[in-house]
């Protein structure tokens, strides 16, 4: 599931970056670095987590019964 999420944050970002100013990517890149590398992979910080995604966004995964689960 971390794999998929990831594809899909360097998707909107390759499509993003590349009509972006030079300030603009750096800016794109802190967002993704501080909501999604360390809140969610590292640090699991909700604050951090909340800043970088839209309100209405949902995590879902499958927990250890195969269910799908949102987080």
């Amino acid at each position: 599931m971390k794999t998929f999420a990831a594809i899909i944050v360097m998707t909107f970002i390759a499509t993003s970056v590349f009509s972006q100013g030079e300030d603009e990517k750096v800016a794109i890149k802190k967002v993704i670095d501080e909501s999604y590398v360390e809140a969610i992979q590292n640090r699991k910080n909700i604050e951090n987590i909340e800043k970088g995604f839209h309100p209405g966004f949902n995590l879902l995964g499958v927990d250890n019964q195969d269910n799908l689960t949102k987080y």
